[in-house]
């Protein structure tokens, strides 16, 4: 017992030790886009979703538009956060066909290309790419409103590497529907687009190339709020589906262990528990019952019961009794294998073993004359029941 308290003494040990440095660390955030409604570091959507909150009522899910469009009605408008917006076929035919018929979805990525870029004629296009010198002369640029009946003079300024891209024409050979009406909402001090509004059929879509305006970084001032307010007023006051399924893929199916290995401090405490069972068991596989002792097999003694009971008959120097037994033996072994029951005194015993057995003649009338002899006469010499023992022995080996 004492020996597993030792054990027990060294966890609580790395425990303590863990939760000392975790509590004295200082509180780091993580840069890392998300894009995520519940995620409040930097590039988070938190701030976002509390002020959608308390205007129209949100749901939130993981799903492609595909797996949506037949749970969602025309009275639900849909948005969508993401660095890269890449929908396969399936997906773009299921949005074309739910804005046409009047529905309202509201892209904002850095990237769009595919089916449904195509079909309504833009593409995203990386400013920095074209003019690598731009990104020298300021670290800031300005994003202003396109509408005149909202405040067009005004200017929003955000990092450059936060709003590189814009929106522009699609370079195609697709050409753009009849149904498509576009109308620029808002410019970058380059007069590039970087927000639409994309009519199609009896719907629009809203499509933005600056997804980190609406983060937590920028919307935590009013200045920088008020554009991502003026971009969304766009939706109808209807229900938003926010999927995140293009940010962040299917994480609907969360695990326990899943939140565990995405909480650093859980994390942590997983690791060392894992590695602590696995030196436990290292070093704790030996038995700990008592010795269990050594039971030495039966020995066989058949051979010395053998040599045993030769002993005594040698040393009575009854012999002929061990021939007898040698010829009753010797004939028991021919009539199992052979089958064979004629016995030695007849006088086809010789010809008919031989032909029974394969065995040549000679080699079964000595063993017949040895076995006559043996049975005619009443004691027998030592040198006799050695020649018989010969003649059988020749005999299974011929």
């Amino acid at each position: 017992m004492t020996k597993d308290w030792k054990y027990f003494l060294y966890l609580t040990s790395l425990f303590a030790l863990l939760a000392f440095m975790l509590l004295s660390k200082e509180k780091k955030y993580d840069w890392n886009v998300s894009l995520a409604h519940d995620d409040k570091n930097p590039y988070g959507t938190y701030v976002l979703n509390q002020l959608l909150r308390p205007t129209q009522k949100i749901k939130y899910g993981y799903k492609t538009f595909y797996e949506l469009k037949d749970s969602i009605g025309q009275q639900t408008s849909v948005l969508i956060l993401a660095q890269h917006f890449l929908p396969d076929k399936e997906d773009a035919r299921a949005m074309l066909k739910y804005v046409q018929a009047g529905g309202h979805i509201f892209i904002a990525a850095n990237y769009l290309s595919g089916k449904l870029a195509d079909t309504l004629g833009v593409q995203t296009k990386d400013i920095f790419f074209e003019n690598p010198g731009h990104y020298e002369s300021s670290d800031s640029m300005y994003i202003r409103l396109s509408n005149t009946q909202l405040d067009t003079a005004r200017m929003y300024y955000f990092k450059k590497q936060n709003t590189f891209s814009y929106l522009a024409p699609a370079d195609t050979s697709i050409k753009k529907s009849e149904q498509t009406k576009t109308a620029i909402v808002a410019t970058n001090e380059k007069s590039k687009a970087v927000a639409l509004k994309v009519h199609f059929g009896k719907g629009f879509f809203i499509l933005s190339s600056t997804p980190l305006v609406f983060t937590n970084l920028y919307l935590l001032e009013n200045d920088r709020s008020q554009l991502a307010s003026a971009l969304l007023s766009y939706l109808p006051p209807h229900e938003i589906y926010w999927t995140e399924y293009y940010q962040a893929g299917r994480l609907e199916a969360r695990s326990p262990l899943r939140f565990i290995l995405l909480t650093e401090p859980l994390r942590w405490a997983y690791y060392i528990t894992v590695a602590a069972i696995l030196i436990f068991i290292l070093f704790e596989a030996k038995r700990k019952q008592r010795i269990i002792p050594v039971i030495k097999p039966l020995v066989n003694t058949s051979l010395e019961f053998v040599s045993t009971i030769a002993g005594l008959y040698f040393e009575k120097a009854d012999h002929k009794s061990i021939a007898l037994k040698k010829i009753l033996f010797f004939n028991e072994s021919v009539q199992n294998r052979y089958h064979f029951t004629i016995h030695a005194q007849s006088p086809h015993y010789v010809r008919s073993l031989s032909l029974k057995t394969g065995v040549d003649e000679l080699a079964v009338q000595r063993v017949a004359d040895s076995i006559r002899l043996i049975l005619s006469k009443e004691k027998i010499s030592a040198e006799e029941l050695t020649q018989l023992t010969k003649h059988i022995y020749d005999f299974w080996n011929k």
